[in-house]
């Protein structure tokens, strides 16, 4: 086709899903004609900035150029990488001498913008509450040692499996005439704390907006206005964060999920936190008063992806999320030229009711129907025993606090009892226990909670015991009962019994398995049970 095109001619096609073009031009018009071509439709493009790498100044360029709706690549799009279906595909090859130029390794030399399609389904902004009505921070509680602790940041957890991505948080304040400024800190795994200045690893943050001007400035766009409320974290940025999160948590017991969390914690700057020097951020943060919170927020991920000519998937190697991304567009920066798509939040396929509705046809469908209808009462059913079951689990939740409790007693345990899964395992009778530690031991007391049945088979029941002062270490406790329950439920089967220090947090594990009973076992309603940590240092159960 070069040499049956002449200079600034083209072969284009053009249809709904989109257009490509074929044009052959001078060195010097090939950026006015990406200009051109991109920004005729749409406000995507791709500028390369090494133009004069590839050709000389007396060299015509054969351009392809090509914008498509991101749908039209479904094939590409695997379980881990896919290209947003309100996502443009924006495509750029060069050509010389009838050959394909390849563009590769050259860092920061393709700008591409991918706009959305503004139909798509974006996230919502929500006030982070189930009523919809302002979040408030927690107040302060006092630590053992006396100290206030406060919680300076309004917090909110997401959960992103991916690390490829970057990251954009969205506020956008119900009052706009105040001209509020917020502080946004970011930390994976571990919530920030802006109170302790040895635990600073990993925090990324930054002021939303970044300056008061952006409330005055009438001539910035939608786009523009929409960046300067962002806080966002690059793709780069987000694997690099997230793998020094992971090493600073190294050999810590955490929870799948909690390693894949992103924390966002803000609060809205009072005009002392304004005239801050925001050079750093100042650990440990000195201010701690209420914050007024009327905002929305949102938040959600962008990729920038590209298609690989050889196994035609995407792939986000080489291209890197530009600060300027916005749900409205995505800015990618990258070393090589091929087709690009932005990744982003799928909405899931609608389902057209209104066709549904009007092609039902009952008589000619009545088995299809009588099962659904069946499946359906049977859903409602289980639905309504679930619920049901989810209430008697609510009322198992939470603490008992003991009976025998001291008002004035002030060192407090965690007490956790364990009944077995045997058969005839839980009891009805009263059951009481002691407890002893190197400094002394506590009064007997009564583990009974008035408002539900406690101690019966496979439950889990905490229960919070005062003592006059600390125990030290935990050393043995002494489980019995009255055998004054009835048939079944006289006798016990306890697994283990917990304890937790909830001064130290230290954990003591007294590991039971055995019957409290008269016709199980060896016959006894009364044990002694060492500490697990003891039984390790040689002291026997008896």
């Amino acid at each position: 086709l070069d040499s049956l095109l002449a200079n600034d001619e083209s072969i284009a096609s053009s249809t709904e899903l989109g257009k490509i073009s074929l044009r052959k031009v001078s060195k010097s018009n090939a950026n006015s004609w990406l200009s051109e071509f991109y920004n005729d439709t749409s406000s995507s493009s791709i500028t390369f900035t090494k133009l004069g790498d590839l050709f000389n100044d007396t060299d015509n360029i054969l351009i392809q150029t090509m914008l498509t709706n991101g749908s039209l690549f479904g094939f590409a799009d695997t379980e881990h990488k896919s290209v947003a279906a309100h996502s443009m595909a924006v495509g750029l090859t060069f050509y010389k001498n009838g050959e394909e130029l390849l563009v590769r390794d050259s860092p920061g030399s393709v700008i591409v913008r991918i706009p959305m399609n503004p139909e798509g389904n974006l996230p919502p902004f929500t006030s982070g509450t189930l009523d919809g009505s302002p979040m408030k921070l927690s107040d302060p509680v006092v630590a053992v040692d006396g100290t206030v602790v406060h919680q300076q940041l309004m917090m909110i957890g997401f959960e992103i499996g991916k690390e490829d991505v970057s990251f954009s948080f969205q506020i956008k304040p119900d009052d706009l005439s105040t001209k509020p400024q917020y502080l946004v800190v970011a930390r994976f795994v571990s919530p920030p704390d802006l109170s302790k200045v040895k635990d600073n690893w990993g925090l990324i943050w930054a002021l939303v907006p970044p300056s008061l001007s952006a409330y005055d400035d009438q001539s910035i766009t939608a786009v523009e206005r929409e960046a300067n409320f962002t806080f966002f974290i690059s793709n780069v940025d987000f694997a690099m964060r997230k793998k020094e999160a992971l090493n600073a948590t190294k050999g810590q017991s955490i929870g799948a999920s909690t390693l894949k969390t992103l924390w966002v914690g803000f609060r809205q700057l009072s005009k002392e936190e304004v005239n801050l020097d925001w050079e750093t951020l100042p650990m440990p943060y000195p201010f701690v008063g209420q914050i007024n919170t009327t905002i929305k927020y949102r938040g959600f991920t962008t990729t920038c992806n590209f298609l690989q000519k050889k196994s035609t998937k995407w792939s986000t190697k080489g291209c890197v999320v530009d600060r300027g991304t916005t749900s409205l567009t995505t800015i990618c920066v990258c070393d090589h030229l091929t087709t690009f798509g932005a990744g982003w939040l799928i909405p899931p396929n609608r389902i057209d009711f209104n066709y549904v509705f009007k092609n039902i046809q009952f008589e000619r469908n009545a088995t299809l129907y009588a099962t659904e209808i069946a499946i359906a009462i049977i859903f409602l059913l289980l639905l309504i025993w679930a619920r049901r079951m989810d209430n008697r689990d609510i009322q198992k939740l939470g603490i008992t606090p003991l009976a025998e409790n001291n008002p004035a007693d002030e060192y407090l345990y965690e007490v956790i009892v364990r009944t077995g899964m045997r058969r005839g395992a839980g009891t009805t009778s009263t059951v009481c226990i002691q407890v002893n530690g190197e400094r002394g031991g506590t009064a007997p007391f009564t583990l009974r909670d008035p408002h539900r049945k406690v101690l019966q088979r496979g439950n889990v029941d905490r229960f919070l015991l005062a003592a006059a002062r600390p125990l030290g270490e935990l050393k043995f406790l002494r489980l019995w009962h009255d055998n004054s329950g009835k048939g079944d439920g006289a006798s016990w089967y306890c697994d283990f019994v917990s304890i937790v220090d909830l001064q130290t947090k230290m954990k003591y594990n007294f590991i039971v398995e055995k019957w409290l009973a008269v016709e199980e076992g060896d016959g006894l309603v009364s044990l002694p049970i060492c500490c697990v940590g003891v039984l390790l240092c040689g002291i026997s159960r008896e």
